[in-house]
């Protein structure tokens, strides 16, 4: 069977999409399914990490009804970026994930700007302080929840923890990290620094690769959730 489509996810801040491309650029099918948004306090912004990886399978469901999953050569996600959630050892969440619209985290802002400096910040990930990036929402949890800091084996974003429902690996892109405002853009790599900052290590954060590198191949029990075919490679996508 020729091998001439490619699928990319796109879990965006409302919804999850797939949609399958022929090698010409053409659009094949799509499937699309909502993600709730929750809003618990004033300028807090949460979602359910599981509602990430259900959307995904339910808009790959909606597309396999559209297109031959077995001319599938590989699919990319896309992502939300920004926004993150924090998993125990089994790659369950511990709580909600907070999205890039997220603004608890003002305090912590200044103070970080204060303890490492706002040029230092600007020069290690390129991005000035600001409540956006998830270095200070990792600050706010140290101090609000710090059992839970503490506790968890792992802090991804959306598309890390899509590759890892897909390929069992927690891998994802240095496009779709580097919002995350964690990232040394001078090596491509987490920041020591940075991470050291907020009480964290490479250790619980995902294994990061170059866009258009290959992070893994579809196991069995994703492909059986979603009905694309087991082994197909999961390239990292461009954010």
């Amino acid at each position: 069977m020729t091998k001439d489509f490619v699928i990319g996810i796109d879990s965006s801040t409302t919804a999850t999409k797939a949609i399958a491309w022929d090698r010409n650029g053409n659009a094949l099918g799509e499937g699309r399914t909502a993600i709730p948004l929750a809003t618990p306090q004033p300028g807090w912004f949460e979602q359910d990490a599981a509602d990430w990886w259900n959307s995904t399978v339910a808009a790959l469901r909606e597309l396999g009804a559209k297109i031959d999953f077995t001319r599938v050569a590989a699919l990319a996600i896309s992502n939300q970026r920004e926004t993150f959630a924090q998993f125990d050892a089994e790659g369950a969440a511990l709580r909600p994930g907070t999205l890039w619209l997220d603004s608890r985290a003002t305090a912590e802002v200044v103070e970080l700007s204060h303890h490492i400096g706002t040029d230092r910040i600007h020069e290690i990930s390129g991005k000035p302080p600001d409540v956006v990036p998830c270095l200070y929402r990792c600050a706010w949890f140290r101090k609000h929840m710090p059992e839970m800091w503490r506790a968890m084996a792992m802090t991804s974003e959306v598309h890390g923890y899509l590759a890892f429902k897909l390929t069992g690996q927690w891998v994802t892109s240095t496009a779709s990290a580097d919002p995350m405002g964690l990232l040394d853009l001078a090596s491509h790599d987490w920041s020591d620094e940075l991470l050291a900052a907020v009480g964290l290590d490479q250790s619980r954060l995902p294994k990061l690769f170059l866009p258009g590198e290959v992070m893994g191949q579809v196991m069995p029990t994703a492909a059986a959730a979603t009905g694309v075919i087991a082994g197909t490679p999961v390239i990292a996508a461009g954010g």
